[in-house]
Protein backbone atom coordinates (compact mmCIF):
# COMPACT_ATOMS: atom_id res chain seq x y z
CA UNK A 1 0.00 0.00 0.00
CA UNK A 2 1.38 3.60 -0.51
CA UNK A 3 1.13 6.07 2.20
CA UNK A 4 -0.77 9.25 2.03
CA UNK A 5 0.33 12.10 0.57
CA UNK A 6 -0.57 15.57 2.98
CA UNK A 7 -0.36 19.09 1.47
CA UNK A 8 1.65 21.40 3.53
CA UNK A 9 -1.51 23.42 4.67
CA UNK A 10 -3.06 19.94 5.62
CA UNK A 11 -0.05 18.89 8.15
CA UNK A 12 -0.20 22.52 9.05
CA UNK A 13 -4.04 21.94 10.04
CA UNK A 14 -3.57 18.41 11.20
CA UNK A 15 -0.54 19.30 13.48
CA UNK A 16 -2.62 22.19 15.22
CA UNK A 17 -5.45 19.67 15.83
CA UNK A 18 -2.89 17.00 17.56
CA UNK A 19 -1.25 19.12 19.29
CA UNK A 20 -3.65 18.26 22.76
CA UNK A 21 -3.77 14.89 21.54
CA UNK A 22 -2.22 12.63 24.52
CA UNK A 23 -0.33 9.15 22.86
CA UNK A 24 -2.81 6.74 21.79
CA UNK A 25 -0.03 3.91 21.08
CA UNK A 26 3.21 3.34 22.90
CA UNK A 27 5.74 1.35 20.96
CA UNK A 28 7.99 -0.37 22.99
CA UNK A 29 10.96 -2.37 23.25
CA UNK A 30 9.64 -4.85 20.79
CA UNK A 31 9.64 -2.89 17.95
CA UNK A 32 7.17 -2.93 15.26
CA UNK A 33 4.86 -6.24 15.65
CA UNK A 34 1.61 -7.33 13.60
CA UNK A 35 0.05 -6.63 17.18
CA UNK A 36 1.09 -2.72 17.01
CA UNK A 37 0.48 -2.13 13.49
CA UNK A 38 -3.13 -3.57 14.20
CA UNK A 39 -3.89 -1.44 17.09
CA UNK A 40 -2.42 1.87 15.23
CA UNK A 41 -4.82 0.50 12.37
CA UNK A 42 -7.74 0.51 15.34
CA UNK A 43 -6.79 3.52 16.52
CA UNK A 44 -6.56 5.21 13.08
CA UNK A 45 -10.23 3.78 12.13
CA UNK A 46 -11.36 5.33 15.54
CA UNK A 47 -9.89 8.33 15.28
CA UNK A 48 -8.61 9.60 12.38
CA UNK A 49 -5.88 11.70 14.08
CA UNK A 50 -3.39 9.85 16.44
CA UNK A 51 -0.26 9.86 18.21
CA UNK A 52 2.08 7.46 18.50
CA UNK A 53 5.43 7.71 20.93
CA UNK A 54 7.96 5.82 19.27
CA UNK A 55 10.08 5.14 22.83
CA UNK A 56 13.39 3.06 22.76
CA UNK A 57 14.02 4.30 19.33
CA UNK A 58 17.32 6.21 17.69
CA UNK A 59 16.73 8.82 15.40
CA UNK A 60 17.34 6.88 12.33
CA UNK A 61 15.03 3.90 13.41
CA UNK A 62 11.98 6.32 13.99
CA UNK A 63 12.11 7.52 10.81
CA UNK A 64 12.45 4.50 9.30
CA UNK A 65 9.51 3.36 11.71
CA UNK A 66 7.23 5.70 10.59
CA UNK A 67 8.35 5.13 6.70
CA UNK A 68 7.02 1.29 7.31
CA UNK A 69 3.97 2.36 9.43
CA UNK A 70 2.76 5.06 6.89
CA UNK A 71 2.97 2.47 4.22
CA UNK A 72 1.87 -0.23 5.74
CA UNK A 73 -1.61 1.90 7.04
CA UNK A 74 -1.98 3.84 4.06
CA UNK A 75 -1.72 6.80 6.16
CA UNK A 76 -0.12 10.42 6.36
CA UNK A 77 3.14 11.61 8.58
CA UNK A 78 1.63 14.72 9.87
CA UNK A 79 5.03 15.04 11.87
CA UNK A 80 7.55 13.15 13.69
CA UNK A 81 9.31 15.33 16.40
CA UNK A 82 11.40 13.68 18.65
CA UNK A 83 9.53 9.97 19.78
CA UNK A 84 5.96 11.29 18.96
CA UNK A 85 4.82 10.56 16.04
CA UNK A 86 1.68 11.91 14.44
CA UNK A 87 -0.23 9.82 11.75
CA UNK A 88 -3.63 11.33 10.11
CA UNK A 89 -5.70 8.73 8.00
CA UNK A 90 -9.42 9.61 6.93
CA UNK A 91 -12.38 7.96 8.91
CA UNK A 92 -14.35 5.42 7.06
CA UNK A 93 -17.65 6.30 6.55
CA UNK A 94 -19.75 4.07 8.15
CA UNK A 95 -23.58 3.89 6.39
CA UNK A 96 -25.89 4.68 9.37
CA UNK A 97 -29.37 2.62 8.95
CA UNK A 98 -32.01 4.79 8.81
CA UNK A 99 -33.86 5.43 12.37
CA UNK A 100 -37.50 4.71 13.29
CA UNK A 101 -39.45 7.37 12.86
CA UNK A 102 -40.97 8.42 16.28
CA UNK A 103 -44.43 10.50 16.57
CA UNK A 104 -44.82 13.95 16.76
CA UNK A 105 -44.59 15.32 20.44
CA UNK A 106 -48.07 16.85 21.43
CA UNK A 107 -47.62 20.17 21.82
CA UNK A 108 -47.63 22.08 26.01
CA UNK A 109 -49.26 24.50 27.00
CA UNK A 110 -45.98 26.25 28.45
CA UNK A 111 -46.08 29.54 28.34
CA UNK A 112 -43.54 31.31 25.71
CA UNK A 113 -40.21 32.54 27.13
CA UNK A 114 -38.70 35.84 26.06
CA UNK A 115 -35.26 35.76 24.82
CA UNK A 116 -34.65 37.79 28.11
CA UNK A 117 -35.94 34.57 30.23
CA UNK A 118 -34.44 31.63 28.21
CA UNK A 119 -30.62 33.46 28.83
CA UNK A 120 -28.36 32.10 31.37
CA UNK A 121 -27.37 35.46 32.38
CA UNK A 122 -30.60 37.00 32.58
CA UNK A 123 -30.84 38.51 36.16
CA UNK A 124 -33.18 36.31 38.28
CA UNK A 125 -35.67 36.71 40.79
CA UNK A 126 -34.20 34.99 44.18
CA UNK A 127 -36.52 34.56 47.10
CA UNK A 128 -35.84 36.41 50.32
CA UNK A 129 -34.23 34.32 52.79
CA UNK A 130 -35.16 35.47 56.33
CA UNK A 131 -33.09 37.38 58.68
CA UNK A 132 -30.55 35.58 60.73
CA UNK A 133 -30.44 38.21 63.54
CA UNK A 134 -33.10 40.34 65.25
CA UNK A 135 -32.72 44.18 65.78
CA UNK A 136 -32.85 43.89 69.17
CA UNK A 137 -29.70 42.12 69.21
CA UNK A 138 -27.86 44.50 67.68
CA UNK A 139 -25.49 46.95 69.47
CA UNK A 140 -26.57 50.43 68.66
CA UNK A 141 -24.79 52.98 67.07
CA UNK A 142 -21.96 55.16 69.30
CA UNK A 143 -23.44 58.99 68.96
CA UNK A 144 -21.06 60.68 67.14
CA UNK A 145 -18.99 63.16 69.23
CA UNK A 146 -18.55 66.67 68.36
CA UNK A 147 -14.61 67.86 67.70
Amino acid sequence: MAALELSPADRKAHSLSAHRLNPVVLLGSAGLTPAVLQEIDRALSAHGLIKVRLAGAERDERSALAATITDALSCGQVQLIGAMLVLYRPKPEVEQATPARRPAAKPTKARQQTPAERSRYAPQERPKRPTLHSAAGRKAKKPATPR
